[in-house]
């Protein structure tokens, strides 16, 4: 089978991919992979900083007693895809929407209980959301966003259980 690939893994001339299922099969992997490198690569990390320092950095230093930081960086996240959605592939408005949805409702319970870890738990499961965007390829997200936003997540749940902890000390 592998005979009948020209360099770079493509099919000879006249090959149907029909002929090789085990190829399109690898193809299937091999790019989600590719995407998922490149977004968690130096375009995700250069966009994570240039976003997460201005949104990270203040809480940091103040020290706030409430996580409405946090909850606004999670529902402002999750607003963007569905502003992508919308803007680039309406079949996924649904499922955006219901995740924005669980964001808020995430950002509601948490601040009306004082929960941290509610806010923390949205947060990484957004930086879950953000890998599967990579994963499945989706292009209606460009990847260095997903991958930014994944390094972002992740930092602020820290942040958000770090300054839980350091309060209630």
């Amino acid at each position: 089978m592998l005979g009948h690939l020209r360099e770079g893994g493509e099919l000879a001339a006249g090959e149907s991919a029909r002929a090789h299922p085990g190829i399109r099969q690898a193809d299937r992997v091999k790019r989600p992979m590719t995407r998922l490198s490149s977004g968690l690569g130096l375009a995700g990390i250069a966009t994570a900083l240039l976003i997460g320092v201005p949104i990270l950095l203040p809480p940091l230093l103040a020290r706030p007693t409430n996580d409405a930081w946090a909850v606004l960086l999670l529902i402002g996240a999750t607003v963007v895809y569905v502003v992508l959605a919308a803007a680039r592939e309406r079949r996924r408005l649904p499922l955006t929407s219901v995740q924005l949805i669980v964001a808020c409702a995430l950002g509601v319970s948490a601040a009306a209980t004082g929960a941290s870890w509610l806010i923390a738990a949205g947060l990484l499961a957004h930086a879950a959301w953000d890998v599967w965007h990579l994963v499945e390829d989706e292009k209606y997200v460009p990847g260095w966003y997903a991958g930014a936003c994944v390094y972002v997540d992740l930092v602020a749940a820290g942040i958000v259980l770090t300054l839980h902890v350091a309060a209630q000390s």
